[in-house]
């Protein structure tokens, strides 16, 4: 079990991440994904108490959401970030 404040893949380009059955709680935004040719996946991972937004896809980044229960309007993507959620 892993629990922490909230995560940024603004790392370094081509950065990929996978965040598989986790908890992101009490949080602003549980998982930004900022920047052209950056990756996140969220699978199987619970959020509580978020703030702005459960995830958010910011600039070209790319970012999967899969099995989550989240609300549909703590989902954000800007214009051109490319958004995928799959039940």
């Amino acid at each position: 079990d892993v629990s922490w404040s909230g995560f940024a893949t603004d790392l370094a380009r081509g950065a990929r991440v996978r965040i598989i059955g986790c908890e992101l709680l009490g949080v602003g935004i549980g998982v930004a994904v900022a920047g052209s040719d950056r990756e996140a996946r969220v699978v199987q991972t619970r959020f509580g108490g978020v703030g702005e937004a459960a995830v958010r896809v910011i600039g070209a980044a790319t970012c999967t959401v899969e099995s989550c229960t989240i609300p549909k309007r703590l989902l954000v993507a800007d214009k051109g970030a490319n958004l995928v959620v799959k039940a």
